[in-house]
């Protein structure tokens, strides 16, 4: 952020300047972020913060500007930003304003990898599904057939998982947490490692036991029950997934990870491996400065300005 002074409000003027002709497409979905009526929606502070954060990216990536799904991954961004300086809200001049801002850099660092995913014809998406499906076939083989026998395509719920980065209000609040820290944390790998574990703590474990109706497993599948997994469970099996991935599924994963569009916007949110997540971004959101990387696919701009090599396969949100 601090490389980057100014730009957020400078977007949002841009925006201001051209009589918000993206700010009325974006808040037809802004209302129902909230489950707020449209007539209330003027006196909605979360409202006017979260059309503001997605007008801003929409001006700074005119590629992508606005789609579906994006307004739930920015208001998780709100959200866990919000969460962050609770503490220190009191302590804070312009509090609202710069968690406003911090934000905006945490929501672009989420979807500028992904960028694929929300892009004229979800070129990404559609290979993410792809991959998914593969994953299925090898390690939950039993929820694969069992899928194939009720004719189920893995959009009908996979749209609702991967197009909002786990931040859809149907999926359990554990589920979006814990995918949101070791994205984090591990990079893109953990799109599919907690789609795995969620599938096999709520599905395919089901299914050892007994048969699941299709009239049954589709809710199942869209709005899992928020009390059917713990956040420790789904993280143990996450790890688990991730070991029985072969080199080539890696590779597969880091082709999705998507160079950014303006090389001189980057995000610092801590090193690799580092415990930055929803539930600790108090102690590192103060660093974020928009740095990110995307190893082995994009070039990395370190804090002194020069480029440097991505030297691995791995991609990696922070």
């Amino acid at each position: 952020m601090a490389k980057n002074t100014g730009l957020y409000q400078s977007l949002l003027a841009e925006e201001e300047a051209q009589a918000g002709v993206r700010r009325s497409k974006i808040d037809k979905d802004v209302h129902r972020t909230f489950m707020v009526d449209p007539e209330q929606a003027d006196r909605c502070p979360k409202c006017k913060r979260l059309s503001n954060i997605l007008c801003a990216y929409s001006r700074y990536n005119p590629p992508i500007g606005y789609c579906q799904g994006l307004n739930y991954v920015a208001a998780y961004a709100m959200q866990a930003s919000e969460n962050a300086y609770a503490m220190d809200a009191l302590e804070m001049d312009g509090y609202i304003a710069k968690s406003e801002e911090i934000s905006f850099w945490l929501f672009t660092a989420m979807v500028h990898p992904l960028q694929g995913f929300w892009q004229s014809g979800t070129p990404d998406y559609l290979q993410a599904v792809t991959i998914l499906q593969g994953l299925i076939e090898s390690i939950l083989p039993g929820l694969a057939e069992h899928l194939t026998q009720n004719d189920i395509n893995l959009h009908i719920f996979a749209s609702q998982w991967l197009h909002t980065i786990y931040t859809h209000p149907e999926l359990p609040p554990v589920l979006t947490e814990a995918a949101w820290d070791l994205l984090l944390v591990e990079g893109l790998v953990a799109l599919f490692t907690v789609s795995i574990s969620m599938l096999n703590i709520v599905v395919a474990s089901r299914l050892q036991k007994e048969d699941i109706p299709a009239d049954e497993l589709l809710p199942l599948l869209k709005n899992p029950p928020k009390e059917s997994v713990q956040r420790r469970e789904l993280l143990s099996g996450a790890a688990s997934v991730k070991k029985t991935m072969n080199a080539e599924t890696m590779k597969s994963i880091a082709r999705l990870c998507r160079a950014w569009p303006h090389e001189d916007i980057t995000w610092a949110g801590g090193e690799q491996g580092s415990n930055m997540g929803p539930s600790s971004l108090g102690s590192s959101m103060g660093s974020i400065k928009a740095e990110g990387r995307c190893e082995g696919r994009a070039k990395r701009i370190t804090d002194d300005g020069n480029k440097a090599s991505c030297k691995t396969d791995k991609c990696a949100i922070a």
